[in-house]
């Protein structure tokens, strides 16, 4: 049996992995059925989806994943972002461009991680920025595992 993973990416291109499928699709309304991926990967999207409609999209997402699949989320963490233009490793236009000129949503670790618990009881592993050597970098992985309802608190 085939690991299908589903990836979402801020072009809204989606690439079923198993079937090397790259196709755009509505990602509040994906055309799979409920629990049949094993993986979602969510690359550079959640920032440029208004700050009401992340709950939704979450949701949705969470509908299509296995239990005991995973959901992997990397996005900008603004503190970071903000952090690093105070000791001067990025300048304001980057700062800018990063955060004014191209995202909906202004995202932060804590926010993330909070709307993952409230879905997945738990984030299981948590990589970012603090765990990098390099001093420039403003981007965080967050993975979670979907359970069984009846195991979530």
């Amino acid at each position: 049996m085939d690991t299908k993973i589903l990836h979402i990416c801020s072009s809204g291109i989606i690439s079923w992995d198993g079937d090397k499928e790259y196709d755009r699709k509505d990602i509040f309304n994906l055309p799979y059925k409920s629990c049949s991926i094993d993986e979602i990967w969510i690359e550079k999207t959640l920032e440029y989806i208004p700050q009401e409609k992340i709950p939704e999209v979450l949701n949705e997402w969470k509908r299509v994943i296995k239990v005991g699949g995973f959901f992997t989320v990397i996005f900008p963490d603004i503190v970071k972002a903000v952090f690093l233009y105070k000791r001067h490793a990025i300048s304001f236009e980057q700062l800018q461009v990063i955060m004014l000129n191209r995202y909906k949503t202004a995202l932060t670790l804590d926010k993330i991680e909070s709307l993952l618990i409230m879905r997945y009881g738990e984030v299981q592993e948590i990589f970012n920025h603090k765990k990098l050597k390099r001093k420039n970098v403003w981007q965080t992985i967050l993975i979670a595992q979907k359970r069984n309802p009846s195991s979530t608190p």
